[in-house]
């Protein structure tokens, strides 16, 4: 359900583009004058601000951090439709997780009830050294809720990585990959990747 919103938002944003190429002679209309503020900004850099951009009224956030023992090379995949990624590397053999989880809704009950849910059993899928992070399928989230995570991840120097957000910037520092690397909109910057 998320990935089809993120996809028609996509899609509508591909659209937009195509049509702003596009010249299309239209009769002069004159409007009575409105008076508009010189600038208008709305920030997506804020998961919370993205979030009410896109039309829920309330949204909870909470972060939560957890500790990955690994042994041996590791194989992470992240996945948010809205949120940031950042992965580093230490020495130690262990993945270290910082995890922000936004929730929106329309009234605070029902955002606190779905964040509670997804805290309860967190989106972290652990099978060897293969770490899964982000897939919110199991939650069977309504469409009328939006649920941004953001990942700050510290892992050993060999790690594996796949990342695709849909809304949101990923920053890679440091580690041996190889990476793939995908955003429909935000930036990506890798620094120090072997």
């Amino acid at each position: 359900m998320k990935s089809i919103r993120i996809f028609k938002i996509l899609v509508l944003l591909v659209l937009v583009t195509m049509l702003s190429a596009c010249t299309i002679d239209l009769p002069t209309i004159d409007f009575p004058a409105i008076n508009l503020p010189d600038e208008i900004n709305i920030n997506l850099n804020n998961i919370s601000d993205a979030q009410g951009f896109f039309g829920n009224k309330v949204q909870v956030e909470e972060s939560f951090e957890k500790t990955i023992s690994v042994d041996e090379l590791v194989e992470l995949e992240v996945i948010t439709g809205l949120g940031e990624v950042t992965v580093r590397s230490s020495s130690d053999s262990e993945v270290n997780l910082n995890i922000t989880i936004n929730v929106g809704a329309e009234n605070e009950e029902e955002a606190k009830k779905l964040l509670n849910k997804i805290l309860e059993d967190p989106p972290i899928k652990v099978n060897g050294s293969t770490i899964i992070l982000g897939n919110l399928e199991k939650y069977n989230l309504p469409e009328k809720h939006s649920v941004g995570i953001s990942f700050d991840i510290v892992t050993p120097f060999e790690t594996t990585l796949i990342s695709n957000t849909g809304l949101g910037d990923i920053l890679i520092e440091n580690i041996k990959g190889p990476i793939n690397l995908n955003t429909g909109l935000g930036s990506i910057v890798v620094d120090d990747v072997q």
